[in-house]
Order: C-alpha cells, then sequence, then structure tokens
C-alpha cells in the first residue's frame, strides 16, 4: 500500500502560544519500503507518524494510504481502515499487565474479524510462535522482559495481517542487544512478508538498518536518501540469520 503525504502543516496551539510541528511536508512510501525517519526530539516524527496512521487528522494538506485520504473518512472508517491496514508498535509496548500474553495479541480481533478472515486464535499462536514465545502464552506482561513485552507487541500488530507497519521508537526502551534482535524481525517482516515498515528513531545505528533514510529538523524535511542497511554487529552489512548465524 503506498503513502502519500502532500504539503502536510501540523500547528499545535496552546492558549495565545501556537507552535508549528510540520511544514509543508511532501513524500511518498512505495509498498514494501523499510523506511527510517530520524530527527532530534520535537523535530516532528511522531506527529509525521501519527498523520500517517491516521491516529491525529487535525492537519492541514493531504495524507493517502493507497486510494483512501484519510481526511475524507469518518472515525468510524478511519478505525475500521486502521484495523484492517495498519499495525502500531510503541515505545511503551501498551501492553495490559491483567491479561495474559495470548489475550493481548488477541485484542485487535475484539474490534473486528481479521483482514483475510483468519481463525484469531490459530493466527495468534502462530504468531506468538513466530516471536519466539509460543511457550509463554499464559504469562502475564508483567513477567516477562522488556524485549519479550515489545515482541508481544510485534505480534499483537501483526494479527491482522497489516500492508503497513508503524514503529515509534520500538527500540528506545531496550537495551542495544536485544533492541537488534527487534530490527532483525522488522527486516524479516518486511523481506519475507512485504510489510511496508516506517520506522520513527534518534538513534543512528537503528536507522542504519533501513533503506531509506528521511531526516527531519524543525518539522521540515533536511533529507531523504537511500542508503544500503548497515548492521552493526559482527560481519555489519546484514543481519546475522542472513549470514548463516543461528
Amino acid at each position: 500500500m503506498k503513502l502519500s503525504v502532500k504539503g502536510l502543516r501540523r500547528i499545535f496551539t496552546h492558549g495565545e502560544e501556537s507552535r508549528r510541528a510540520l511544514v509543508d511536508i511532501t513524500l511518498s512510501i512505495e509498498s514494501g519500503e523499510f523506511v527510517a525517519i530520524m530527527g532530534r526530539s520535537g523535530s516532528g516524527k511522531t506527529t509525521l507518524l501519527n498523520a500517517i496512521g491516521g491516529l491525529d487528522t487535525r492537519f492541514e494538506g493531504e495524507v493517502r494510504l493507497g486510494e483512501k485520504s484519510l481526511r475524507e473518512m469518518s472515525e468510524a472508517e478511519l478505525a475500521s481502515f486502521r484495523h484492517r491496514h495498519l499495525g502500531f508498535v510503541f515505545q511503551s509496548y501498551n501492553l495490559l499487565n491483567h491479561l495474559t500474553v495470548l489475550e493481548n495479541v488477541l485484542l485487535p480481533s475484539y474490534f473486528g474479524p481479521l483482514r483475510d478472515g483468519g481463525d484469531p486464535l490459530e493466527v495468534a499462536t502462530g504468531l506468538l510462535d513466530r516471536v519466539g514465545l509460543g511457550d509463554r502464552l499464559r504469562s502475564r506482561p508483567t513477567e516477562l522482559s522488556g524485549g519479550q513485552r515489545q515482541r508481544v507487541a510485534i505480534a499483537r500488530a501483526l494479527l491482522c495481517r497489516p500492508s503497513v507497519l508503524l514503529c515509534d521508537e520500538p527500540t528506545g526502551s531496550l537495551d542495544r542487544a536485544t533492541g537488534l534482535t527487534i530490527l532483525q524481525l522488522f527486516e524479516e517482516l518486511n523481506r519475507e512478508d512485504e510489510i511496508t515498515v516506517v520506522l520513527v528513531t534518534h538513534e543512528p545505528h537503528v536507522a542504519a538498518v533501513a533503506r531509506r533514510k528521511i531526516r527531519l529538523d524543525e518539522g521540515r524535511i533536511a533529507s531523504d536518501q537511500e542508503q544500503e542497511p548497515r548492521w552493526p554487529v559482527e560481519g555489519e552489512g546484514a543481519p546475522p540469520e542472513a549470514e548463516g548465524t543461528p
């Protein structure tokens, strides 16, 4: 699903003060791309991601996902569209501690059927196997490490088989080694499942694994360039599993 942004502007107002968070952002992200959005704190990264994902539509300009304009959808239509086509992964995981791992992954299915009509329980169990947590279905989030909780959040984001995965600082709460494991999973999803991945980060080593890097500065696009993915591990240049490492 192609993402198109044209003339995007977002202004936040507090009393008599206003701040321009995004200024005339225009860009396109093709289906199947792996894109990192970089910038310092306050540069507009998360604001842009929220607009692309339809979490914030109080902007000027246009955001289109495929043939759909987000501004033209009702709240109900937008919620249904997000459910069917978009997956979200956040820095803080956003898991419910009173639910089991399996119940957390199943949450999106309570808001509507899976896009391909699959059985939610079967899909959720398969996804947890895929992210290495098939033996923790009945665990609670508080019993897991940070990396394990993020993998639960990724499995939940994938339940409805989204076309686009939007990730906001997904490794920000993790140590470097665990963060690389999560990045390897994103790379696999992009390469094998052809899911478009848009990843917001302020960390250069995280942005380096993407095939395209967009840098924001004070709400504007400062640079937008393709790059060769660079993995900050032994044998740099490819994720470990691509080099034959288990």
